[in-house]
């Protein structure tokens, strides 16, 4: 295997990986008793981030947004998104170095 077809079949792994997730993320936000809880999870976490670090009014502003069903809605599609970006090239990078370590083994 070379590494471009390596690259290529890693990156469609990552995107339909991703693309599960994502349908999964969906199910979970598009059924109301496990809506709230999602949220309220998220909101949990991110204040637990913030505490974390000094108070800024960016942070907080950012929280306050989070708090509303349009914000914690673009928080989410925005998630999935960096989720996709990142599992796509990190798919991609693993197949291109399987695909070189799996073409020298084969040039020996």
């Amino acid at each position: 295997m070379r590494p471009l077809i390596g690259a290529q079949l890693g990156a469609l792994s990552g995107l339909i990986g991703s693309a599960l997730i994502a349908l999964v993320i969906g199910l979970v936000y598009a059924a109301p008793s496990t809506r709230g809880k999602l949220r309220d999870q998220l909101v949990e976490n991110a204040e637990k981030w913030a505490a974390a670090r000094p108070s800024q009014p960016q942070v907080q502003a950012a929280l306050d947004q989070l708090k509303t069903p349009e914000g914690f809605a673009v928080a989410l599609i925005g998630g999935v998104l960096l989720l996709m970006v990142v599992c796509t090239a990190l798919g991609c990078l693993g197949g291109a170095l399987g695909g070189a370590i799996f073409s020298r083994r084969d040039q020996l």
